[in-house]
């Protein structure tokens, strides 16, 4: 998911449908376009804190 409003404190969901799923964090970009439609983006190095959690049942996320 290369997107630009993804940043610092920035909260995502996603639906997982696929019993024993898996999740890959890849590369850090500095500055890049939304999707990388050039297929170029400046790469960085750096450390991201990361918490996951399970949500079962959830209908609705306000």
């Amino acid at each position: 998911m290369d997107s630009k409003i993804i940043t610092k404190g920035a909260n995502l969901y996603f639906n997982v449908n696929q019993k024993g799923a898996m999740l890959a964090l890849v590369d850090l970009h500095a500055v890049m376009g939304d999707g990388k439609l050039c297929f170029t983006g400046v790469e960085i190095s750096g450390e991201v804190e990361l918490r996951v959690s399970v949500i079962k049942a959830i209908r609705e996320i306000k």
